[in-house]
């Protein structure tokens, strides 16, 4: 089995959607709607100001800040240098005329960093984890849980620009994980990241963002302490099924989004975008539950428009295209959903989404004849179609000391690499709160029912659940070290291949050094 199948094709839509997008975008901004002056996103409107001096857009950053040259360094910007959309939580301005992009549909609603960690840009930062972990049920059994633990190293490093009309940010850690049983897991990790803002044109921007991960250990090992982005950031409408701990299996993860956007008045927005999210297994453990590589292609669009100065409600279409391997069912999903997002103080939002998603599931039937000394075995192709309800509500908040999130989330989602296509209703929440300069704690929890849409898959129904705690504690001024506790719980009903309850206990410390530095200094 190729690990790495679809990756060239993934690459391929997301250049092509670059190249369709952009020139029709500039194309649209190079005009005015008729009679209307439009507004720039980054600048105060002036209505008593004549239509032929309307000002040009100065970017995010750049206003309140000496212009940069190549290789300046150190600069703070709250909306990375360029742009103009309202990050997630944070109140739009009334006066500067910002669409913030919904929150269900924002690719950076799921992080935790304060506010003061994300205002620091053009900055080269690296470092060096050392790290172990224990899990007590690693080969996720009902029964005789066998228990094992995890040594790595990991280097990092991390570089960021911003300048007046393009942010880039590129991450990588990577190392070798040592498994203290099972030596056949001993292998390279590798945690890559890119994240690519471009502004077209003064109301049209692009936001392009893509993860991949290749490990034998949980995230938490590979991540904890390094100082990079955590995982990949999507709204909760566009993110994929993660309620599940997966036994032992050299593993490999990739998700990313490409998005475009148009601002086209004070209060209006519209956008779309393309994710795709590949997830595969190899190497897995003889008599373990065999698992289910997944491959998600989504597209989506929405409408937004300002109701009031912290009221932003809208409109969205989405279409998912589910393919399971080695089973051979595949999903496609129509969603159609409509949204509303209040912003309750700065950095601060709630957001409630719901609508009919329409399911389209093509399986197929597998029927065994017997005429002795004949075996005949046939398949045929079945197709049936569901409307479901789905819907969800978000809460984000990004503090100088408090960060949290909260959701509860029903849709069509994959199942986690234990099924396939499946009915999911979860909720998660999530805090990090600073007590100290040096110390900060983490807590979080997972709750979700996952609900075959095929009757006849082999693990039915499953109920997860989990609970994490982690302290982290910085050592001076270049060293930290980071330690974390997860309780895990999982649940089948209905099912042959996994019966039972599996349980899971998980530790984990992590010794860290860190380093940044201002580029150009």
């Amino acid at each position: 089995m190729n690990i790495f199948a679809g990756k060239k094709t993934r690459i391929s839509w997301l250049l092509a959607l670059l190249l369709l997008c952009l020139p029709a975008a500039s194309y649209a901004q190079q005009e005015n709607p008729p009679g209307q002056t439009q507004p720039s996103p980054t600048q105060p409107e002036t209505p008593s100001q004549p239509e032929d001096q309307t000002q040009t857009q100065t970017p995010a950053g750049e206003a309140d800040q000496p212009s940069q040259e190549p290789g300046e360094g150190g600069t703070e910007s709250v909306n990375n240098g360029i742009q103009p959309s309202t990050p997630p939580g944070e109140v739009p301005n009334s006066e500067e005329n910002v669409v913030p992009v919904p929150l269900p549909l924002n690719l950076d609603a799921s992080s935790l960093r304060f506010s003061s960690e994300t205002e620091h840009r053009n900055y080269l930062r690296g470092g060096v984890n050392l790290g172990a972990s224990y899990d007590d049920n690693i080969l996720a059994q009902p029964t005789h849980p066998v228990g094992s633990a995890t040594y790595s190293v990991m280097p990092n490093l991390m570089l960021d620009q911003a300048r007046s009309r393009l942010f880039w940010a590129l991450q990588y850690a990577g190392g070798f994980v040592v498994n203290q049983r099972f030596s056949a897991y001993n292998q390279g990790s590798h945690d890559v990241g890119i994240d690519l803002r471009y502004r077209v044109s003064p109301h049209v921007n692009f936001h392009l963002r893509d993860h991949y991960t290749l490990t034998s250990n949980f995230s938490d090992q590979l991540q904890a302490g390094s100082g990079l982005t955590s995982s990949p950031g999507t709204g909760p409408v566009q993110q994929p099924n993660q309620s599940i701990v997966t036994p032992l299996a050299k593993t490999a993860r990739e998700l990313g989004t490409a998005e475009m956007t148009w601002q086209f008045s004070a209060g209006d927005m519209v956008g779309g975008s393309a994710t795709f999210y590949d997830s595969r297994f190899k190497d897995v453990p003889q008599n373990v539950t065999s698992l289910v590589n997944t491959q998600s292609e989504e597209g989506d669009g929405f409408y937004s428009h300002r109701i009031t100065t912290r009221n932003w409600a809208g409109v969205a279409y989405k279409f998912q295209r589910l393919t399971f391997n080695p089973t051979t069912e595949t999903d496609e999903t129509q969603s159609f959903l409509l949204f509303d997002t209040i912003y309750l103080k700065p950095r601060m939002a709630l957001s409630l989404f719901a609508g009919p998603e329409y399911s389209t599931l093509n399986t197929e039937m597998v029927s065994t004849l017997v005429t002795l000394p004949l075996v005949q075995v046939t398949s045929d192709p079945i197709t049936t179609h569901h409307w479901y309800g789905a819907g969800g509500v978000s809460f984000n908040w990004q503090g100088a000391r408090t960060s949290a999130q909260l959701s509860a989330v029903r849709k069509v989602s994959d199942g986690g690499g234990l099924l396939s296509a499946v009915e999911y209703s979860g909720g998660a929440a999530s805090l990090r709160r600073q007590f100290t300069p040096s110390t900060a704690i983490e807590v979080g929890a997972i709750y979700s029912q996952n609900h075959a849409l095929d009757p006849s898959a082999a693990n039915g129904d499953l109920n997860s659940a989990s609970g994490s705690l982690a302290l982290e504690q910085r050592l001076g001024r270049s060293f930290s070290a980071n330690l974390g506790y997860a309780r895990d719980y999982l649940q089948s009903q209905g099912g042959v291949t996994l019966p039972g309850q599996v349980n899971h206990n998980r530790g984990w410390v992590t010794l860290s050094y860190h380093f940044d530095r201002p580029l150009g200094r």
